[in-house]
């Protein structure tokens, strides 16, 4: 409990100094944690994911970050969110020997309904999204989950149960599009006030259902 407290308080402290902030996804620290390490710096921690180990980080400093980051093993799953991903960060990540390791990018639009559509190319202009998908169902189930596995490593990627998707299915979680009667492109999301978090994005189809999949949500949104 006390380790969960520090984590929570160093973050809050990194995040405080303006010299420089970087972060993976630390909103929340579980109470189960696999390990934990920190200096002047930088704190990490990591976590058992469904048999992957996940390390979270903040920090203020690139080269705590990196001597932190070295004591963690090195086939561990660790992610970044981020506008886009810095070159100290990444530099940091490389020399403790993260290599791969996920961005999950974040986009602030200040107004949706107009700049969404300030750059779309004209071939998308006129298309009706909910003409090439549609929300997932269970008897999509089975070609949700194959394409998922083949596509993404659970390394890198948070990929569900098959009861994780039986359930985010329901909840309408899922948009997919369908060439010859089979899925072939998924779009996984979650609306929380007014944050759309997209996590998982596939298309094997034609460039108007990718277009879909992401603009449905956005128009939604």
């Amino acid at each position: 409990m006390e380790d969960h407290k520090n984590i929570l308080h160093l973050a809050s402290e990194f995040r405080r100094n303006k010299t420089g902030y970087y972060c993976s996804n630390i909103f929340s620290v579980p109470q189960d944690i696999k390990q934990y390490e920190y200096d002047d710096g930088a704190v990490a921690f990591s976590i058992d994911d469904k048999g992957v180990e996940r390390v979270y980080f903040a920090a203020n400093n690139a080269d705590s970050l990196a001597a932190v980051l070295e004591k963690f093993p090195k086939e561990s799953g660790i992610e970044i969110i981020a506008k886009s991903l810095d070159d100290k960060t990444k530099q940091a990540l490389e020399k403790a020997g993260f290599a791969p390791f996920a961005v999950y990018v974040r986009a602030v639009i200040p107004n949706l309904k107009e700049d969404i559509y300030k750059n779309l190319p004209d071939k998308f202009k006129d298309v009706n999204c909910w003409d090439h998908i549609s929300y997932a169902t269970q008897d999509d189930l089975d070609e949700i989950y194959d394409l998922l596995y083949e596509t993404f490593k659970p390394l890198t990627s948070h990929l569900q149960s098959r009861e994780e998707l039986r359930q985010q299915i329901d909840n309408k979680q899922f948009v997919v599009s369908h060439t010859d009667g089979k899925v072939s492109g998924l779009m996984s999301h979650e609306y929380q006030g007014k944050k759309l978090y997209m996590e998982h994005a596939v298309n094997k189809g034609p460039s108007a259902d990718m277009h879909s999949l992401y603009f449905a949500l956005l128009e939604k949104a």
